[in-house]
């Protein structure tokens, strides 16, 4: 494939994109705010007073005549400075706001093809890279996520730049790039606590493991990425110490998903695996956010404590709807509570059973050519982990969803190139007899 047929088979993934988009939207004008998720909302009410000049004020907590006294880091800030920026330029309303973040949607299509297109490498990479950008812009579980206005489009974009920073590391190690995947860490934690843990399950493999350095040249290029991200998250860590009791350096939200996620309800029964929001306004607590949170976490723990004989079950359950494997159908209604449309998860349902083999294909394609495999596994090891830590809910699942997508696109493209030799059974014959050997892109 041709730099400029790449390029142009980008445009069109990006119009389909675009259009799948677009499409949605259309469908829901009727029922506008019928699928803003509590996130989206959460984000929304915090953009509406930052633009007016009160920053991060508590959206459940909220007296509308001293805002100021009602501080809030219950999630990380970038989704709220995100939708405050648009609302600044004039995107008000919620159509404008959705056409954003379908705009980051598609921007974070076109980079997942870059970053397979790196990773493979060569025509086949070029292949690879528009089928992966078509899978990833055709998944229902991803191109849902701009309608809900939570952080999930977010966590895509900033995942799909890690994996293309990474792919582009591994070819040639540098100060440069180290910072840049520092930089994409910092933006990660400050969408969503928990890709925190991408320290771990990415950036030390990611640095530790290039081998065209000097072991102590990786330690330094490892430094280099965690400091890059502390710069960037250390202004919101040191507003959160300096403005609650309790120690807060992200965010406040384990408290209400612990609690919510180790009552009884969550244990046994039809919703069992899944989070209840009776559990996590049981706890009785005074003070600020922090506090509240520090009570709610503590409950959440207590329950958890009293459920122990319960925990692998309860783990496997929670795994279990996250893949669509325990009582999918329900886990489709339980998902309107968070802005899913009910159809939209039982077709990701079904695209997921078509994937996760296409996927698995995939990475052994990848395994057999030597290229870079593990920034995948890390995305969908912090789903897993997430899961367990939390509850079953799919839009914990959508770094995996990314991932599975990405290596789709690469099993995708072995198939047509096997198809297409198929279809010439005389070239190696033809071959033989003129001496010309065939080559394979």
């Amino acid at each position: 494939m041709t730099p400029a047929r790449f390029r142009w088979s980008m445009i069109g993934v990006a119009v389909l994109a675009g259009a799948i988009q677009l499409d949605l939207l259309h469908a829901r004008r009727a029922s506008p705010g019928a699928n803003v998720s509590p996130d989206g909302h959460f984000a929304r009410v915090q953009a509406y007073w930052i633009i007016r000049g009160w920053w991060f004020v508590d959206p459940g907590h909220l007296d509308a005549a001293r805002p100021g006294l009602s501080s809030s880091a219950l999630h990380p800030p970038a989704p709220s400075l995100l939708l405050a920026a648009a609302n600044a330029a004039g995107a008000t309303g919620l159509t404008p706001e959705r056409v954003m973040e379908a705009a980051i949607f598609v921007g974070a299509v076109v980079v997942a093809a870059l970053a397979v297109r790196t990773i493979v490498g060569g025509a086949v990479g070029d292949r690879a890279g528009v089928l992966a950008a078509l899978v990833v812009a055709t998944y229902p579980a991803l191109w849902v996520n701009p309608l809900t206005l939570g952080p999930e489009t977010e966590v895509i974009a900033v995942c799909s730049l890690l994996l293309f920073g990474a792919s582009r590391y591994w070819r040639g190690p540098s100060v440069g790039g180290a910072a840049e995947i520092g930089a994409y860490l910092g933006l990660a934690v400050l969408i969503r606590t928990d890709l925190v843990l991408l320290v771990l399950l990415l950036v030390v493999p990611l640095a530790l493991l290039a081998r065209a350095v000097p072991g102590v040249v990786r330690a330094k290029y490892l430094a280099i990425m965690v400091a890059v991200a502390v710069v960037i998250v250390a202004p919101w860590a040191a507003r959160n110490l300096a403005t609650f009791t309790a120690t807060t350096l992200v965010s406040n939200d384990a408290g209400s998903v612990i609690a919510g996620a180790n009552c009884v309800a969550a244990y046994g029964g039809a919703d069992a695996g899944w989070w209840n929001p009776a559990c996590a306004s049981d706890a009785k607590a005074s003070g600020d956010q922090s506090q509240r949170a520090a009570e709610l976490r503590r409950v959440g723990q207590h329950d958890a404590s009293a459920h122990s004989g319960d925990a692998i079950r309860t783990a496997l359950i929670r795994l279990g709807r996250a893949l669509n494997l325990y009582h999918p159908g329900q886990s489709a209604s339980l998902e309107q509570l968070v802005g899913r449309p009910v159809w939209v998860s039982r077709l990701a349902e079904w695209y997921f059973y078509a994937l996760v083999p296409l996927a698995i294909a995939g990475a052994v394609a990848l395994r057999r050519r030597h290229c870079l495999l593990f920034p995948f596994g890390s995305l969908v090891g912090l789903s897993v982990l997430t899961v367990i830590a939390a509850y079953g809910d799919a839009r914990y699942r959508v770094e995996a969803d990314l991932a599975l997508a990405m290596l789709a696109g690469v099993a995708l493209e072995v198939a047509l190139r096997r198809g297409r030799a198929a279809l010439r059974p005389n070239a190696g014959r033809h071959s033989r007899h003129t001496g010309v050997v065939p080559v394979t892109p």
